[in-house]
């Protein structure tokens, strides 16, 4: 908390070990709601939140019908350990929430009947989403090129074990108008934009003279 307190108010850079959007994030809440536990605690709380929306999310991506959907979202809201991250300030919740997001649109982008433009669209989106919580924690970027591994392999399976069609070819399963490499670019490249603009605000930090090197 103090940590995010002299983040937002541009003072200080504490424990450097985790990049900085999460206490971005409990900072704003802090500046706008006071130094209480509810003004710490809310940014989690309702990210929390998303993340139960998110398993419903992406049941229903990958097939499941509602009730199935429904039973995951329920299990997850009784899960101990993300009721305790989501009211705490914790960063692990904030990395969690944006990787689910980014994880749903990537799912959702990914649909055979969707247009290359919604393709696309919702790709920069994941790619917003993954860059915000690989600069919350990095567990979230770790997280997701496992993921990204997985999606590779499942082409490779589709495309006969022909590596370069999984990698360059089209008209496979997932992004049928998109080749794996140009979806993964699209993607990432956004997500590193991202994680970089986070930065930025250190520039104009009280008694600091960082660079864009030294970040």
């Amino acid at each position: 908390v103090d940590a995010a307190q002299s983040f937002f108010a541009l003072e200080d850079w504490r424990n450097k070990s985790h990049p900085p959007f999460a206490k971005w994030l409990i900072g704003a809440s802090i500046h706008m709601f006071g130094d209480t536990s509810f003004a710490w605690r809310l940014p989690g709380a309702v990210l929390g939140a998303v993340c139960v929306s998110c398993v419903y999310a992406l049941m229903r991506l990958l097939g499941f019908a509602e009730k199935p959907a429904v039973f995951a979202a329920g299990l997850t809201l009784l899960n101990q350990t993300l009721f305790v991250q989501a009211r705490t300030a914790m960063l692990d919740i904030y990395a969690l929430a944006f990787l689910a997001l980014s994880v749903a649109l990537f799912l959702w982008s990914a649909k055979v009947h969707r247009t290359r433009q919604g393709a696309v669209f919702g790709l920069v989106l994941s790619g917003v989403f993954l860059g915000l919580g690989a600069s919350s924690k990095w567990m979230a970027g770790i997280n997701f090129a496992l993921i990204l591994a997985g999606v590779f392999v499942w082409r490779a399976i589709e495309a006969r074990g022909n590596v370069f069609n999984a990698l360059l070819g089209r008209n496979l399963t997932a992004w049928p108008s998109l080749s794996f490499l140009g979806a993964g670019l699209r993607q990432g490249c956004v997500a590193i934009v991202v994680y970089l603009l986070t930065f930025t605000p250190f520039l104009f930090m009280t008694g600091e003279d960082w660079t864009l090197i030294d970040l």
